[in-house]
């Protein structure tokens, strides 16, 4: 019936708040994804704290790591940025991530990545899904034990004789 501004992002130029998350196991953890920082909630939402970010993000994902924390991502225009202590600390992955990967969500702002999430059961298997090269044979991973050939997911499985790997 009502709303009740909690919480605004103090960013010059940038779009609004492109995704909330909350954790799976914790309804007082929160995360805002608001273009030049993520805001984090330790009480639901009812109050937050600006982490300013090197860049900017628009999509987030949250899983569990163990030990009582949370693993967090953020993705922005081609670059992506991870915590391992409930978002208190965070590191820019250094990795390939597709550069039109991570910009808002909506008809006006072109080709942007539409989905961020975390396998279930890991924490460390992350997935994009950017328009252009997702859904079907071509969406984009990439997973430190497999050999990064470049090939597409979805390619026909091949069983490397020389390490013993099938990919």
């Amino acid at each position: 019936n009502s709303w009740t501004l909690v919480h605004q992002f103090n960013c010059l130029g940038q779009q609004a708040v492109g995704q909330v998350i909350f954790a799976p196991d914790d309804p007082n953890l929160a995360f805002a994804a608001g273009g030049c920082a993520i805001a984090r909630s330790v009480d639901g939402g009812a109050t937050w704290t600006d982490i300013p970010i090197q860049g900017t993000v628009f999509h987030l994902a949250i899983t569990y790591r163990g030990n009582g924390l949370h693993r967090v991502y953020a993705l922005g225009p081609g670059q992506m940025w991870f915590s391992q202590d409930d978002g208190l600390t965070w590191y820019k992955d250094l990795g390939n991530v597709p550069p039109q990967a991570g910009g808002p969500i909506g008809k006006c702002c072109g080709n942007s990545a539409q989905v961020l999430i975390v396998e279930p059961g890991t924490f460390d298997h992350v997935m994009v899904a950017v328009p252009g090269i997702a859904n079907g044979p071509s969406y984009w991973r990439n997973n430190p034990t497999w050999d990064d050939d470049g090939s597409f997911c979805n390619t026909p499985v091949v069983y490397d004789t020389n390490s013993s790997k099938s990919y």
